[in-house]
């Protein structure tokens, strides 16, 4: 099931978007990697709180992926 991280601020452009990991559950203190979407570069996130678990996530989210071994 999608977990999404609601309203988190971007590393890259400072905005607030809404993070979702389309496969699995979001975990605090875990390393997650996506595309800014105002930028487009590569970012990095390591969320401090758990995602919300969901049955469907909205279109226009921003789809994560985890990093493994530390690498994007």
């Amino acid at each position: 099931m999608p977990t999404l991280l609601a309203a988190t601020e971007c590393p890259s452009c400072g905005y607030r978007h809404s993070f979702c990991l389309p496969d699995g559950t979001l975990n605090a203190g875990r390393a997650y990697a996506c595309v800014c979407p105002r930028t487009h570069s590569r970012v990095t996130i390591k969320p401090d709180k758990a995602g919300e678990v969901l049955h469907h996530y909205a279109q226009g989210v921003v789809r994560m992926e985890v990093v493994e071994d530390g690498r994007r």
